[in-house]
């Protein structure tokens, strides 16, 4: 093989490609032959490999070219419509996993907020029950004596445990809230960065 057939036959692995891209890929192999020279074609074109082996590379490497310049000619324009109806027929796919994904955030967020929700409520139930434990307990202090102290300690108790476990649960949900709003803060700010 010499070099003339070898960087047409590259030419008809790169046919797909538009001609400019063709083109820069043949005369970068063109002048790789000329620097190793006549007598090495043999060893360099053995080194390279055949045609159809370096193709499918510079078919990948012109792909990722395209798409980090912006489009430049009615073609490029093409392409782009062409990828928006790609994204049109992958949307059978990409909404319902999407939506799937949005119900479940949703779901978990419930969750959360739920199991949040019986948290406090435990704990103002533990602080309602200690009153009336304490209510309760002094009527037996006076009508029965010595017996009306310890409901008296268990409903303190109680009410005692009920207002740390609030205090406790105000203090961790405003920092969990200050951490929420400085996330979606970095999330934004580094958005409008960009």
């Amino acid at each position: 093989m010499t070099k003339h057939e070898y960087l047409e036959q590259l030419r008809k692995e790169l046919r797909r490609l538009p001609k400019e891209e063709v083109e820069r890929a043949v005369n970068y192999y063109e002048e790789y032959f000329d620097e190793a020279g006549e007598e090495n074609f043999e060893s360099t074109a053995e080194e390279l490999g055949s045609p159809a082996s370096i193709a499918p590379q510079i078919l990948k490497d012109a792909a990722i070219r395209s798409i980090k310049e912006p489009a430049k000619s009615v073609k490029s324009s093409a392409q782009a419509v062409w990828m928006v109806i790609l994204a049109i027929f992958a949307a059978p796919i990409g909404l319902p996993i999407g939506f799937a994904l949005v119900v479940t955030i949703g779901a978990l967020a419930v969750a959360v907020l739920a199991v949040i929700a019986a948290v406090v409520l435990a704990f103002v139930v533990m602080v309602a029950s200690g009153v009336v434990t304490i209510a309760t307990s002094l009527v037996f202090v006076f009508t029965n004596g010595v017996g009306g102290i310890m409901p008296l300690g268990v409903g303190m108790a109680a009410m005692g445990t009920g207002i740390i476990g609030l205090y406790l649960i105000v203090v961790c949900g405003k920092w969990i809230l200050l951490g929420i709003a400085r996330l979606f803060q970095r999330r934004i700010t580094g958005r409008n960065a960009k």
